[in-house]
């Protein structure tokens, strides 16, 4: 969960000013995958993307959980007396949220954040479908967290692996 001390959406493309807090939370772990194809043959244009949300059910319970923990947050006493509103239900009590509610404002809201990884194979280079870049496309488990130190721990473990291939190439015992 990441509470922020100003109100934004679309990853801070919208700002209100004035009061107000936004509160995101992220499931780390989903069950639901999602897929990247080819618009046309022209590399220039945007790739098709389906993120897929929520493709398996089961997804919705941590985020549903969530949503409500959200509310309850804004709604403790200390939050309360600032008369915080919880946008995005319209003009609903969110004290009385069904899950059906919760579940379209899910539907509605729900984005990829900052760090998408795991979108390639990692595999042997006599593998077709395997990717033979080192990117962090290849994490076959995402971190729960930012993924930028191990993206450099699968760079320096390939670049190591570089560099013993070169020294074996150049080595006269190898030779």
């Amino acid at each position: 969960m990441h509470v922020a001390p100003f109100y934004y959406k679309d990853h801070g493309a919208t700002l209100r000013y004035g009061g107000g807090i936004s509160v995101k939370s992220c499931y780390m772990r989903p069950e639901s995958r999602g897929r990247v194809g080819l618009n046309s043959a022209n590399p220039m244009e945007e790739p098709l993307i389906d993120p897929n949300y929520y493709d398996v059910p089961a997804d919705f319970d941590p985020m549903m959980a969530a949503v409500r923990k959200s509310i309850e947050l804004i709604q403790t006493k200390t939050l309360a007396e600032d008369n915080l509103v919880v946008s995005g239900f319209g003009d609903k009590d969110v004290s009385n949220l069904t899950d059906s509610d919760i579940n379209e404002y899910l539907r509605e809201n729900t984005e990829s954040i900052y760090h998408p990884v795991s979108t390639c194979k990692m595999g042997p280079l006599s593998d077709p479908t395997a990717v033979v870049e080192i990117d962090a496309s290849v994490m076959p488990t995402v971190v729960s967290g930012n993924t930028n130190a191990p993206t450099m721990v699968i760079a320096q473990k390939a670049y190591n692996q570089m560099v013993v291939r070169i020294e074996l190439s150049t080595s006269p015992i190898h030779h």
